[in-house]
């Protein structure tokens, strides 16, 4: 009697065990990972098309196309950039074969204030560039 009642409880478990294995495999969607490509900055901050985006709609105020355009463009010049070393010429050459792409998609009232943007990145740049 005494082996019955614990093959019992010993099949229950096992059954249970079961039972989660099939409801996660089986009734569980499958999640799928979400990758944000972010690159390190000069300064060790971490860049995404993202931030990228915010600040230029931050300094700049994007309308909404330009800040879909931007973030297309961001995540290609973020591809890029995170091939390259932080701090290099390289990088700086990444940089300003960007900057006239970007400036392409702004409006004329906004580029005196990129140009100014631009000026004061290629200063940080060419200075800590090794």
């Amino acid at each position: 009697m005494e082996r019955f009642r614990i093959l019992r409880i010993v099949l229950m478990i096992a059954c249970i065990f079961a039972a989660g294995i099939c409801v996660g495999r089986f009734l569980m969607p499958p999640v799928e990972p979400v990758f944000t490509l972010m690159a390190s900055g000069g300064d060790g901050r971490a860049i995404s098309a993202q931030t990228i985006v915010s600040y230029y709609d931050g300094k700049l105020q994007l309308s909404p196309e330009q800040e879909t355009e931007v973030g297309v463009l961001a995540e290609e010049f973020v591809k890029t950039v995170a091939k390259t070393q932080p701090r290099t010429k390289k990088r700086l050459a990444v940089f300003n074969e960007y900057y006239p792409r970007l400036r392409a998609l702004l409006r004329e009232d906004q580029h005196a204030a990129f140009d100014q943007l631009t000026d004061e990145h290629r200063q940080k740049m060419r200075s800590t560039a090794k």
